[in-house]
């Protein structure tokens, strides 16, 4: 998704500055690790800017201890957002729809809040921490994404995958009706694009 989003902001004619834990042999990135450098630091590296597009998360419902999820998608947002707000910029934070529940049916405007997984819950805190730090937030609810090398823990970025590499046609499994909550890379980081 970070991916797609810095291309369609360059299209669009925006400066855009990547910034990441690894890199990824784009221009200009920054490769920074949030946790472990100061607010200071942060603010220096960082320099004056707009807009901040916080797409970066770890999404596992396995392997993460509730203290690496916490530190990881909660505290690293909480220092993006202070510092958004001590540069006087606007701060977009793409989270997950599963702060509604893993199984919610249908998610509206009226949709309570049941983050019951540890992921939606560090996203959820994340989401709360932001909006208290920052005065000038959006928060995109993103349910599942799509797409090629889309994450692994999507079965239909697997089907993708194997599809691409390996010549196989992806089937249809069950009588076909099932509905899923998926979204395509490229509609997201559109949407990202717009906000």
């Amino acid at each position: 998704l970070g991916r797609y989003t810095y291309d369609i902001l360059l299209k669009n004619g925006n400066q855009v500055i990547p910034i990441g834990r690894n890199p990824l042999g784009i221009k200009d990135e920054i490769i920074i690790d949030l946790i472990g450098v100061s607010e200071e630091e942060l603010i220096q590296r960082l320099g004056k800017f707009d807009v901040l597009i916080h797409i970066a998360s770890v999404v596992d419902f396995n392997t993460f201890s509730n203290n690496e999820l916490f530190e990881y998608n909660v505290i690293s947002s909480l220092r993006l957002a202070k510092i958004v707000q001590n540069v006087g910029s606007r701060f977009i934070y793409v989270s997950t729809a599963l702060i509604h529940g893993s199984k919610t049916h249908l998610i509206t405007r009226s949709s309570k809040e049941n983050p019951d997984t540890q992921y939606a819950l560090s996203k959820w805190l994340a989401e709360k921490v932001a909006q208290r730090c920052c005065n000038n937030v959006l928060i995109l609810r993103f349910c599942g994404i799509f797409g090629p090398k889309g994450p692994e823990h999507l079965r239909i970025n697997k089907t993708i995958e194997n599809a691409i590499v390996n010549g196989y046609s992806p089937e249809i499994m069950g009588n076909g009706i099932g509905k899923r909550n998926y979204l395509y890379v490229k509609d997201a980081a559109s949407a990202i694009s717009f906000a």
